[in-house]
């Protein structure tokens, strides 16, 4: 079965922080860091307009399932607030990774190679996690997804903390 579009640009967005890292590298060594400022307020440029002639293209509607009056005593309120607060906290960690990828590169005195690579690693793994996290969201009950998830986190910080010298 194909990945609808709207999901399939959702998840190709996480593409970016693929590839970013080496074309920033380059950038940072030719042209020091406003080169590489320079080249991402470029990016942002040439990648805004591409994105609204997408979403203007594929005509999505947004509709809601169920009539909203803002109901504050709402039982899935509180629900909904979790559900937010550990999706939030969950991106957080992930950028954080990503973001502290080279330097735990560099103080266990990797090569600069594996250390430009880091973040591209860790951030490919985000990708390839995000797209099963909505396929399994999709296929199985939601409340399986929520508790498989977390379960594969903890068994891939066993194999780190397990494997760490290996």
């Amino acid at each position: 079965m194909l990945v609808p579009r709207c999901e399939f640009a959702c998840k190709f967005t996480a593409l970016g922080s693929v590839v970013s890292p080496l074309l920033f590298n380059v950038l940072l060594r030719s042209y020091g860091f406003a080169g590489e400022m320079n080249g991402l307020a470029l990016c942002l440029v040439f990648i805004t307009p591409i994105t609204y002639a997408f979403l203007a293209k594929s005509n999505t509607k947004i509709q809601l399932l169920v009539d909203v009056k803002g109901d504050v005593d709402s039982p899935h309120r509180l629900l909904i607030i979790k559900l937010w607060i550990s999706y939030g906290t969950a991106v957080a960690a992930g950028l954080i990774a990503i973001g502290h990828a080279t330097g735990i590169a560099r103080a266990n005195e990797l090569s600069d190679w594996w250390v430009l690579l880091a973040p591209v690693i860790i951030a490919s793994f985000n990708m390839i996690g995000s797209l099963i996290g909505g396929t399994l969201a999709d296929k199985l009950p939601i409340r399986y997804v929520l508790v498989l998830i977390p379960a594969f986190s903890c068994a891939a910080l066993f194999m780190l903390a397990v494997f760490e010298g290996a």
